[in-house]
């Protein structure tokens, strides 16, 4: 059994005792490596959104004018100001989380524009879901079950860890969860390939 996980579980009163003739797992303190996380920037308009179009690889701009009407001669004029705005795939994408009327929204989509409204959203899950469905990112929201060592399951520890999968433009596997993680936990699960990132950040 890791290392990491014996200090998890030896911290919630639980003493791990392997199997006679089994590997004998690294140091304790030794296996709690620096843990990978992902921070977000300071002082930046809309964290989550931008920070999971930086991990997309889609360059955007945020409070950026747009003329979406233009009247022949009366001198009127509509202009929106688009909370985060680029173009992907050929296609002009908004994502609005400070809330347009739905008038607007309705003339926006009219003129071919992509609208994602996240105004009034505050699960942060739902919010990372919406966001990846909305840039046509693959990722997986069912709770990740980890074998701890390797060996069978029925001489097993297995960790569950809810929270949402995917990968960054690097191929990184990305795991964002709205959980508090154990610092064991969060070690374990970079020796497993992925990086944290902690939603609730977002909440301070």
């Amino acid at each position: 059994t890791p290392g990491v996980i014996r200090a998890y579980l030896k911290k919630l009163g639980i003493r791990v005792i392997d199997y006679p003739g089994l590997p004998v797992p690294k140091d304790i303190v030794d296996d709690v490596n620096i843990q990978k996380k992902i921070s977000i920037e300071k002082n930046i308009d809309f964290p989550l959104p931008a920070l999971l179009l930086n991990l997309a690889g889609q360059p955007f701009s945020s409070k950026t004018k747009i003329p979406v009407y233009q009247g022949e001669g009366s001198g009127y004029n509509l202009i929106i100001q688009a909370d985060l705005f680029f173009n992907r795939q050929g296609k002009d994408c908004i994502i609005d989380t400070t809330g347009l009327s739905p008038a607007i929204i309705s003339l926006l989509k009219k003129h071919q524009f992509l609208v994602l409204s996240l105004a009034g959203e505050k699960d942060l899950n739902r919010t990372t879901e919406l966001i990846l469905d909305f840039l046509g990112l693959s990722y997986d929201s069912k709770p990740h079950h980890f074998l701890t060592a390797d060996r069978e399951e029925t001489r097993n520890i297995t960790l569950t860890v809810p929270g949402i999968s995917f990968y960054d433009q690097e191929g990184k596997k990305i795991l964002a969860t709205d959980k508090k993680i154990p610092v064991e936990i969060v070690s374990f699960l970079n020796q497993k390939g992925y990086n944290l990132l902690e939603l609730s950040q977002f909440d301070e």
